[in-house]
């Protein structure tokens, strides 16, 4: 069994297919040659031996023509046969309409008509006829050659045809034979020995370069080939050296730019994750394993470490990319997750915001604790105020009173609005319900109408009287609320418009104004804490700079969104959009 292994093996080596393939090209080739050199020698020898055959009908032509004149047909029967004897062939005499006349083999009267003989009808025209067919009579392949018998008067009377078998005809010698098979065989013998030798040459070459290729496929990139001739394997050589130069000068490169961005993503603060859209981890730097407390050796699918469910939605959803929060063993990280180009593999970005997440809730539970503690001494305040407001009082003092009074009130308003705020950022559920929103209209043009009146403005409320929403109506009113109040602190001549409508499969509720606007520069940060575009007008309205807060954080409690359009001394229009029922 293993010496068949071995022999197959050999077959399947690149020097015994060349060898087979050069000694069976040599093979044909030959072969070819001898058939060919066989037929034109038989071909020659059926030509020599018609000629023999047409010397011999001529030889005995007179005798047959005069007897044929005289009409003895039985005597010219038995000479045909007398002389069929003498040349060891079989003769014929046929009359023109195909009648067998006399034969040197059978008795005339027992052959059919022969004038359907091609060699016949061609004799009886006037013309020599030579072919070669199969005999009906004797069954074999026969060579006939037939001369036309002519009369004194010069007209053919009949066919006098001479024929063989060609089985009788010895077309080749054995001295011939002998040197045209030893040629043969010589060819065939030199074709061995040159096949071989090419064979070994060309497999020894390609056996050269297909282990230089393995070695390269190694990651050798310093292997080189050694063909030293000037043809096509030479110039493979050199070309195949030229690229493991060319690949041991890039993949050095790569190496060195790799190490590179190796210390880089080791030495950034941020968790990095790349992986592959199956869950495959594919990089993940130290910052990240530390945050996540995995082994490198054994993390090779990131569920090992993180939630899947979070993740998975944002991959196989991913339009763009996306910033989102994520939780993890109380820590809190701001995540950007972000598809590379081409390819179905994502990297995370998880920057830690623990620290500023429990910063905001000091400051939330500061403000919280300030303003419960505020709330009661401001009370106190305005209720001696207004005691203080029913003595006499001589008019200075009076006019100190009423400003103490304004300051108590914007302070009022300034920690009932840190109240709110602190209440809806530490209340995440809404008690939702559905309701028409032409109630909620109604209820904010009864508390907004006299303050329009008052500043002679328009105050329009545009709804659908079948618009139905779900969602919380208290928190909803205080965020339009403030939204319509600040349209009518900032606007002096013109209309308040506000209006509810449907798009894109949400409820769309808008607020616009025709007052003094708000400055691009402004646009992305007034939905801050405290932040005011104009602080002495702010001051003269008493706005406290948290009511677009307040919007925001209540629009974002409902999954909805607020958008801003404002054009400078033109108008500015608030709309937020919230999801459909």
């Amino acid at each position: 069994m293993s010496a068949l292994s071995g022999i197959n093996m050999k077959i399947k080596t690149m020097f015994f297919k060349f060898f087979i393939l050069f000694l069976l090209n040599s093979i044909i080739i030959a072969s070819i040659l001898t058939a060919a050199a066989n037929k034109n020698i038989k071909s020659n020898n059926i030509k020599l031996f018609a000629e023999e055959l047409i010397v011999d009908a001529k030889i005995i032509m007179p005798q047959i023509s005069s007897m044929f004149e005289a009409k003895k047909f039985a005597e010219m029967d038995a000479f045909i046969k007398e002389a069929a004897k003498d040349i060891n062939r079989r003769l014929t005499v046929v009359g023109a309409d195909g009648i067998v006349l006399a034969d040197s083999s059978k008795e005339p009267g027992d052959l059919d008509n022969h004038s359907n003989r091609i060699e016949i009808k061609q004799s009886i025209e006037g013309m020599q006829s030579l072919i070669v067919r199969r005999s009906a009579t004797l069954n074999e392949e026969t060579l006939y050659i037939s001369l036309p018998i002519y009369l004194k008067d010069g007209s053919a009377a009949g066919v006098l045809r001479a024929s063989a078998p060609l089985t009788e005809i010895s077309f080749f010698s054995s001295p011939f034979i002998f040197k045209n098979y030893l040629v043969f065989f010589i060819i065939i013998f030199l074709s061995i020995v040159i096949s071989f030798f090419i064979s070994k040459n060309l497999g020894s070459k390609i056996s050269q370069l297909k282990k230089s290729l393995q070695e390269l496929a190694r990651g050798n990139f310093k292997v080189r080939a050694r063909i030293n001739t000037k043809d096509e394997l030479g110039e493979l050589s050199d070309a195949f050296n030229g690229a493991c130069w060319q690949l041991q000068k890039a993949f050095k490169k790569i190496d060195d730019s790799r190490a590179e961005l190796d210390k880089i993503i080791s030495s950034v603060s941020d968790g990095i994750l790349a992986v592959e859209k199956n869950g495959r981890v594919l990089l993940s730097n130290n910052s990240f394993r530390k945050h996540f407390d995995c082994d490198s050796a054994k993390f090779e699918f990131y569920w090992q470490a993180l939630d899947p469910n979070i993740f998975k939605a944002y991959m196989e959803n991913y339009r763009e990319p996306v910033i989102f929060p994520f939780e993890h063993k109380g820590h809190y990280f701001s995540c950007v997750l972000t598809r590379i180009e081409g390819v179905e593999t994502f990297v995370i970005v998880f920057h830690d915001i623990t620290g500023i997440k429990n910063l905001e809730a000091f400051k939330k539970n500061l403000i919280s604790a300030v303003s419960h503690e505020l709330k009661t001494p401001i009370s106190s305040m305005r209720l001696y105020l207004e005691l203080a407001g029913d003595e006499q009082l001589s008019q200075k003092l009076s006019e100190y009173l009423r400003i103490i009074g304004e300051n108590l009130n914007r302070l009022s308003g300034t920690t009932n609005d840190l109240l709110v705020l602190s209440e809806i950022e530490s209340k995440q559920e809404l008690s939702a319900e559905e309701f028409f929103l032409k109630e909620l209209f109604e209820e904010m043009k009864v508390l907004f109408d006299k303050t329009a009146e008052k500043k002679k403005l328009e105050l329009i409320f545009d709804i659908d009287p079948k618009l139905k929403i779900k969602a919380d109506k208290f928190r909803l009113s205080q965020a339009l609320s403030n939204l319509i109040d600040n349209a009518l602190r900032y606007t002096e001549i013109g209309s308040i418009t506000v209006s509810a409508f449907i798009a894109d499969g949400r409820v769309g509720i808008s607020v616009k104004d025709t007052g003094i606007g708000i400055a691009r520069a402004h646009t992305d940060k007034i939905f801050e804490r405290f932040y005011v575009v104009n602080k002495s007008r702010s001051r003269q309205t008493g706005g406290t700079g948290l009511g677009l807060s307040i919007v925001k954080h209540i629009v974002e409690l409902h999954k909805g969104e607020i958008k801003v359009d404002s054009v400078f001394n033109k108008g500015t229009t608030f709309t937020i959009f919230l999801p459909l029922i």
